[in-house]
């Protein structure tokens, strides 16, 4: 019986030794990473990473139109159609569809009205309100980079 309770109180010890040193000798990552030489490396966001995407296609749709290139100059001053489609969604497409609210007009209809915008025509009405129900948007509400990102999304989907 004694041998039974030295096995048992040995087993015992060996168990709560393990479990001490795994407790107390536990390096952090950072500490294991440093001790074999390897620096991690910053993980990308997806969707920041899609928004990089689509802000390089626009700019380079605006290089090809630039008066540099013998393009259209006001497509100089047009913002990213993939950030005023979003924008569109939030803002003007409750109204400015097929079927929308009242007597607005579906902007994106091709070669509909959205065709002939302009910035300047678009910050009038966005910003006076004349004409536009909803009355005069604020810069903090709609700002100037949005209204030539949403002109943007217009006339690309507009286009005839």
């Amino acid at each position: 019986m004694t041998q039974v309770r030295r096995r048992g109180t040995g087993l015992f010890s060996i168990v709560a030794v393990a479990i001490v040193l795994m407790a107390c000798g536990r390096a952090t990552d950072q500490q294991i990473d440093q001790a074999l030489g390897i620096t991690p490396t910053a993980t990308v966001d997806a969707t920041a990473e899609a928004d990089r995407a689509a802000t390089t296609e626009a700019e380079l749709a605006l290089a090809e139109s630039s008066p540099a290139s013998g393009g259209d100059t006001d497509a100089v001053a047009l913002g990213n159609p993939v950030q005023g489609s979003s924008r569109y969604q939030f803002v003007c497409l409750m109204c400015h569809t097929a079927g929308g609210g009242g007597a607005a007009p579906d902007l994106l209809a091709s070669g509909g009205p959205g065709a002939t915008l302009t910035l300047e025509a678009l910050t009038v009405v966005i910003r006076e309100g004349t004409g536009h129900p909803p009355g005069p948007y604020a810069e903090f509400q709609v700002t100037d980079s949005d209204i030539a990102n949403i002109l943007a999304y217009i006339l690309q989907e507009s286009a005839p």
